[in-house]
């Protein structure tokens, strides 16, 4: 928030507010459509395999973390190297 100066709170108090809303969205939404693509697929085929559609999910979030830590330590590595390194 670089803009925002002294006497500011109302509109630093707007900006975390629609942060938040897009932030909770990220965390909700998601969730929702796993829940319409295991019903639509009940539909489908008659079977329920919500243990299938969740394993997947929580392996692709965790790899998904897996890989951005590693790209996060990667990076830092670079920058260190770079202030340390004449």
């Amino acid at each position: 928030m670089f803009f925002l100066g002294p006497g500011d709170a109302g509109m630093y108090g707007v900006l975390v507010f629609l942060s938040g809303i897009g932030f909770g969205a990220g965390l909700a939404l998601p969730s929702d459509i796993l829940a319409d693509v295991i019903d639509y697929d009940q539909l489908l085929t008659g079977q329920r395999r919500e243990g299938r559609y969740i394993g997947l999910w929580s392996i692709a979030i965790i790899s998904f973390y897996a890989i951005s830590e590693e790209k996060h330590i990667q990076i830092r590595r670079e920058i260190a190297h770079r202030v340390h390194s004449p």
